[in-house]
């Protein structure tokens, strides 16, 4: 585990966290600070990273990652959708059906009646549908080369990314701008190998980077934008490197609860939001303490739930799937390479 990254992770959740917590920065700015993009260099330079290492069970072990947390978080919220709301007299532009949602669950993007993509009942949740598309790719190609496998991976984005306004629904989701983030991941993975003095180099990457985000938050520079998530991620790859890792509890735990904040984020927010209007009758938008609050709140809920539901429920599917590889391995000699 690399610490810095976990810390980032941590940081884009709660970045994210707060923007759906829709407070308004004085001077009509509403940012993310850039927490999706950051995600998606830290997924591809992770990805990179594992597989120069080892290759085995790469998708199993990505779905276990992502699946199960979502599927329960979207059923979750499926059912305050459909059960929850009625009881309340609560109106939501929501629609769930079995089939949209089991394509939800899946991974597989919306259609509105246009043909037009539409976000799943869990809205988070389109971001994991580029993620799962990344993860085939980078499976798929693992398969022809495991040497050669970023580099078709970049390739392979880069096309569709390029070629998105000539695609159809729904493959022309798979050209979101942000998607040229997961290339530049993997483009950090190997800046970061070269031989520099990296505790310099990497305090140096990350301020321009911390720069280069403050900009784009002031300014929304689309060039700041491209610019600052790689920076931000080398820099803490680099600061890593060099000695200088935040090992610190709370910074610890932030990020390993980083998943898990991400997905339940939005009904705590939602549940501090309707309280505001029904209770004070005012907008989060323009206050910062309760968005502050709500944004707490959420790493608090996201911290019991990483422990109570995400930890035990990883490790027992991983116990699993690591018996039926031991299986696998003693039953037939031609798989041991899956046994390891």
């Amino acid at each position: 585990m690399i610490v810095n990254i976990q810390l980032l992770r941590g940081l884009a959740a709660l970045a994210v966290a707060f923007y759906h917590a829709g407070y308004v920065i004085p001077g009509t700015v509403h940012t993310d600070f850039l927490g999706v993009p950051v995600f998606f260099v830290i997924s591809g330079f992770i990805m990179t990273h594992i597989t120069r290492e080892s290759a085995d069970a790469f998708l199993l072990r990505r779905a276990i990652r992502i699946a199960p947390l979502y599927w329960l978080a979207s059923t979750f919220y499926a059912a305050l959708v459909v059960v929850i709301y009625p009881l309340l007299s609560k109106q939501s532009d929501d629609i769930v059906t079995a089939a949209s949602f089991l394509g939800d669950l899946f991974f597989i993007p919306r259609l509105d009646n246009s043909g037009a993509v539409v976000y799943p009942v869990l809205s988070v949740g389109w971001t994991l549908n580029l993620e799962m598309w990344f993860y085939l790719l980078f499976a798929a190609a693992l398969t022809i080369s495991q040497r050669l496998a970023p580099i078709m991976v970049a390739g392979a984005v880069g096309a569709v990314w390029f070629l998105g306004s000539l695609l159809p629904s729904p493959i022309s989701f798979y050209a979101h701008n942000y998607v040229v983030f997961f290339p530049l991941g993997i483009l950090v993975y190997y800046a970061a190998k070269f031989p520099i003095r990296p505790a310099a180099i990497g305090a140096l990457t990350a301020v321009g980077g911390g720069a280069a985000l403050i900009a784009f938050a002031a300014t929304g520079s689309p060039a700041m934008g491209l610019v600052a998530p790689p920076l931000i991620v080398l820099g803490a790859v680099l600061l890593e490197r060099g000695g200088f890792a935040f090992r610190y509890r709370l910074a610890t735990a932030l990020g390993s609860s980083s998943y898990a904040l991400y997905l339940c984020h939005p009904f705590v927010i939602g549940a501090f939001r309707e309280a505001a209007k029904r209770a004070a009758g005012f907008d989060m938008a323009y206050f910062l303490l309760p968005t502050l609050l709500a944004v707490v709140a959420s790493a608090g809920a996201a911290w019991i739930i990483f422990n109570w539901v995400e930890s035990p429920l990883l490790a027992y599917l991983r116990d699993g799937a690591s018996a039926q590889r031991f299986v696998g391995f003693h039953a037939d000699p031609k798989k041991r390479v899956l046994a390891k």
